[in-house]
């Protein structure tokens, strides 16, 4: 039963408020296994038990059978009874729900919400492991690379046989050209996501050193970053699908770092994109200069 926002420990607290990052929270909000947790009145300490299909106490306000005072769900303080127990958010995201859905159709439906809703996908997200996000990358980026592969190699089969019938033409060698290809691949494809991840993190935490000094910790952004190579697998529409894709994982950061650090829109956008501009400036000052010195 963690924080969505800073992934603090939320058992055991006599106020519905992380005591971390002050944000509030409902108990409502999570879903227990049976007899994993016992819910305590504030005022004398009554254990109560869920019994209901989420595992809370119903009806949600009651009077304590202990006190007789009234109180309501969120004002119980919720006691692990077991040390595996585990309260999970009853609005996780799809790849939360992969054991469940399976793992191609949560895929394809954290694949949309990160491209379409990644606001609201990173608000939901609590689920702190990086490689969760690893394997969610790692299917996209492999959707990605395997068509940008099949491209190539029709490209280079057209390349052949149109070379076919030069006179005295050599052979396609087909092996040194589709294993090598195929190596790059699984190496992008295994390292791809902490290799950019671990870029865009860097980088956006530089900016945030100056734009927001109550940003959250490296992990989370992190993280977000991994999710975020999942627009890679546009790169199935053939010619453009490189260029689309490499947008709208910078939209999709900024709309993660604005969530996972609670800044606004153009701080987000500064933290993601000062690299970029930056590249694009030396570049036009470049070709400037060349262009005044050819024209000396």
């Amino acid at each position: 039963m963690r924080c969505t926002h800073c992934d603090y420990l939320l058992f055991n607290l006599t106020q519905p408020t992380c005591p971390e990052c002050g944000r509030s929270f409902d108990i409502g909000w999570y879903r227990f296994e049976p007899a994993a947790v016992s819910f305590h009145c504030p005022h004398c300490d009554q254990a109560y038990y869920g019994n209901d299909a989420q595992g809370l106490p119903t009806p949600r306000a009651f009077t304590c059978v202990g006190c007789n005072h009234p109180i309501h769900l969120n004002l119980l303080r919720v006691v692990p009874q077991r040390p595996d127990a585990v309260g999970r958010r009853i609005d996780e995201t799809p790849w939360d729900q992969r054991r469940a859905n399976g793992t191609f159709r949560a895929w394809w439906a954290t694949l949309k919400m990160v491209m379409v809703k990644p606001t609201e996908f990173f608000r939901l997200q609590a689920n702190p492991s990086i490689s969760d996000a690893w394997f969610f990358s790692f299917i996209s980026m492999c959707v990605g690379l395997a068509a940008v592969g099949l491209y190539q190699v029709v490209f280079l089969g057209l390349f052949a046989g149109l070379g076919m019938f030069a006179a005295g033409a050599a052979p396609m060698p087909w092996g040194f050209v589709i294993l090598p290809m195929l190596g790059g691949m699984v190496f992008g494809a295994l390292l791809g996501p902490f290799i950019y991840g671990g870029i865009f993190a860097c980088t956006i935490h530089m900016a945030l050193f100056f734009l927001a000094p109550q940003r959250r910790e490296m992990g989370r952004t992190f993280r977000a970053a991994i999710y975020c190579m999942g627009p890679y697998a546009v790169c199935v529409i053939p010619m453009c699908g490189s260029s689309i894709a490499g947008v709208w994982m910078l939209v999709s950061l900024i709309c993660a770092v604005k969530e996972v650090h609670q800044t606004n829109g153009w701080v987000a956008a500064l933290a993601v994109l000062w690299p970029v501009v930056l590249l694009v400036g030396c570049y036009i000052l470049l070709v400037a200069a060349l262009l005044l010195g050819a024209l000396a």
